[in-house]
């Protein structure tokens, strides 16, 4: 196991060569299907065995991956093999669209910031192969101690155990500063859409 798969929707390819010069840089090798696949290669082989052969999946998360049987054959492979798989949220997606697998599972949030503002994705990458089976919020520190902390989530705390009407444009500006999603941050979100169905 050698190299870190990244999968991702063509339309993001650019954030996906991102990535890849952000793992080069701290000497990790990456595995992009647009640079390992030329003319005569049978590309669905290719591509599953760079699945068994990876240690690392990132799956770039966007609301164009969502309806991507490819995307969800990939990151699904690598969790069924016992891999562990990191979503990197590019473009804001809500929580209640995602794959009911991916749904609980902690995500990178890069939506407002790029991956040159910081080394959570290096850091995350370095401590999830140490411990593959460790809770990600174990493994990096947030951006900001704890977002929960934040101004915007505890006014939106306080609205919510209050039962006032949360705009959406609040909810999403909330939702986009978040590095990491909680149990306590998923919960109350969750509760907050049952509150607010227009969102």
């Amino acid at each position: 196991m050698s190299h870190i798969f990244i999968s991702y929707k063509k339309e993001d390819v650019h954030f996906a060569d991102g990535i890849k010069k952000k793992l080069r840089e701290s000497e990790f090798k990456s595995w992009i299907d647009r640079y390992e696949i030329i003319a005569g290669d049978n590309w669905s082989n290719r591509i599953e065995q760079a699945l068994r052969d990876c240690m690392v999946l990132i799956v770039v998360i966007t609301p164009e991956m969502l309806d991507s049987d490819y995307i969800t054959y990939e990151w699904s492979y690598a969790l069924g093999a016992n891999k562990p798989v990191i979503g990197i949220m590019m473009k804001l997606v809500d929580d209640k669209k995602l794959h009911p697998e991916l749904q609980p599972r902690q995500y990178l949030n890069y939506v407002n910031h790029s991956l040159d503002e910081d080394n959570n994705l290096i850091e995350t990458i370095r401590q999830r192969i140490a411990t593959p089976n460790a809770p990600l919020s174990q493994l990096s520190s947030r951006k900001n101690s704890s977002s929960t902390s934040s101004p915007l989530f505890i006014r939106l705390k306080k609205a919510y155990e209050l039962k006032k009407p949360i705009g959406k444009d609040f909810y999403l500006s909330v939702l986009a500063q978040l590095d990491y999603i909680t149990r306590e941050e998923r919960m109350i979100l969750s509760d907050i859409d049952k509150l607010n169905p227009s969102h």
